[in-house]
């Protein structure tokens, strides 16, 4: 058995069972959370490997690409790297998901509001030439689908356990202007004391991800906040019971991946 297969079989030992769909199925096989695609050179954060059976490790592979395209662009103006990958990630989600792409070409009313709203510029003056997106239901959708399978993954990383299926995730984002603008409620952010050290090989990888954290005395409930680069920051409030959470967000909760028979 060769050095990579060893590794993954004492991975799977310690961890036996799926954290994403419940903690029911068998794990398969590791999953990185974020992605190798979030990071520069594909170096992700040591010991970000959960375990996956294998349709959760697949299930969320197109809207993992969309978040990780986001997170390179507002990085891309100043940063050769993050243009050269974010370009690339581009391309790739216009190969497979051209709606995507399109749905994230706003208008010319959409980029004079964002203009005056957020007090954004041009070099040229031009509201034609300024870094803008559109986010529609299909961004949306992508992202919150790749939000339920990080939180999933930070709560097994510090409750120690799989979030079961009667548990359930509130999530919100917002994207590199909201969060410069204030949108974050500071009443939540300033409990989340928890910060991760994230490196690989002793170089730290906070500039490209990083989060805040606090789990209940409880350890069944965690709430995580976390940021991808300059770009968005997506919050989350997860639940070991959903039913605990306000009746009047029922609609809002989303549950760990149900495809178990």
């Amino acid at each position: 058995m060769g050095r990579k297969n060893q590794r993954k079989q004492n991975f799977l030992r310690e961890h036996p069972y799926c954290c994403f769909c419940g903690g029911v199925a068998l794990a398969e096989e590791p999953d990185h959370i974020p992605g190798r695609a979030f990071f520069i050179d594909r170096h992700w954060p040591e010991g970000f490997e959960f375990p996956a059976c294998v349709r959760c490790n697949r299930i969320t592979k197109d809207d993992e690409q969309v978040a990780a395209m986001l997170s390179f662009f507002a990085a891309a103006d100043h940063d050769p790297s993050c243009a050269a990958q974010g370009a690339k990630l581009i391309r790739g989600v216009g190969r497979f998901q051209r709606d995507i792409i399109l749905e994230m070409n706003p208008s010319a009313r959409t980029r004079r509001n964002a203009a005056v709203r957020y007090g954004l510029k041009a070099g040229d003056g031009s509201y034609a030439n300024l870094p803008v997106v559109s986010i529609g239901t299909l961004v949306d959708s992508a992202v919150s689908n790749f939000s339920k399978k990080l939180f999933c993954a930070l709560y097994y990383r510090h409750c120690g356990r799989a979030l079961p299926r009667t548990g359930g995730i509130l999530t919100k984002w917002w994207s590199n202007v909201q969060v410069m603008d204030g949108q974050i409620p500071e009443q939540i952010a300033q409990h989340l004391l928890g910060v991760p050290e994230l490196k690989r090989s002793n170089r730290l990888l906070d500039n490209q991800f990083t989060y805040r954290w606090t789990i209940a005395e409880s350890e069944d409930a965690a709430v995580f906040l976390a940021f991808f680069r300059e770009a968005f920051a997506i919050l989350g409030f997860v639940q070991g019971d959903a039913s605990k959470f306000d009746p009047a967000m029922k609609d809002d909760i989303i549950y760990p991946f149900d495809h178990i028979a």
